[in-house]
């Protein structure tokens, strides 16, 4: 039978692979295994300044049509980037890196007079109306007269939205600098562009491409640009985790 020293064992036993998770606006984590990391996945969620925009303040909304992620190791200043292009834009999601796979669970639009804006007038002549097909239908979408937060750059009794079909109604367009027709509102609206962020009628997944990531010795450093935390699981011998 066979005599181990009890260092012998501790030592084996810390030579074992387990898996670390780290998690935050910067998932921080030290290791040496430099293998693929076994999950990295970022929360992806717009930005607004707080109050209540008008056409004269308007208060931007961030959201993201492709997300940055950063890799690094002690020195975050220099590190690699990968751009993931996302193909549409999205307000509140997750995307894993390795998979590639985005799940969208709101989605934003901006609108500004571009020719391909199809917007019809109002039967009543007093606004204009705009189909957002993927736009949630229903009668329980907030407004913007309940300051609902979620637009830029119109004025507070000036925007419906998602109410009672997938439209955007901006039904009192025309007190707007005097806009009288079709024209003059998409030249305001060329001027100062609105976005609005909606629930989707499902949430959806996307599948883009896949990037693997390679942790590296010693110290990690991963971060992404769309506003959410970053978490990872990777792979450490137990005798980093222990010692």
């Amino acid at each position: 039978m066979a005599l181990y020293h009890t260092n012998v064992l501790d030592n084996a036993i810390k030579a074992l692979p387990t898996v670390g998770t780290a998690q935050g606006s910067v998932a921080s984590f030290d290791t040496d295994m430099t293998e693929d990391l076994i999950e990295v996945v970022c929360d992806i969620q717009y930005s607004q300044a707080s109050g209540i925009p008008t056409p004269t303040n308007p208060i931007p909304i961030t959201v993201y049509s492709s997300l940055n992620l950063s890799h690094s190791g002690a020195d975050t200043s220099n590190p690699t980037i990968t751009n993931i292009p996302f193909g549409q834009t999205v307000a509140i999601g997750t995307l894993d890196v390795l998979s590639g796979v985005l799940t969208i669970e709101k989605g934003a639009s901006m609108f500004d007079g571009s020719s391909d804006e199809v917007w019809s007038a109002y039967s009543a002549g007093n606004g204009y109306y705009i189909n957002v097909p993927e736009m949630k239908s229903g009668n329980n979408l907030p407004s913007i007269s309940n300051s609902f937060p979620q637009y830029s750059g119109v004025n507070a009794i000036g925007l419906r939205f998602g109410f009672n079909n997938t439209y955007a109604y901006f039904y009192q367009a025309n007190t707007i600098d005097n806009i009288t027709d079709l024209a003059s509102w998409k030249t305001w609206l060329n001027n100062n562009p609105i976005t609005i962020v909606y629930d989707l009628e499902t949430t959806t997944k996307e599948q883009l491409n896949s990037n693997q990531i390679t942790a590296l010795l010693n110290e990690n450093n991963i971060w992404h640009d769309c506003n959410g935390d970053t978490e990872v699981k990777y792979i450490l011998s137990v005798g980093k985790l222990i010692s």
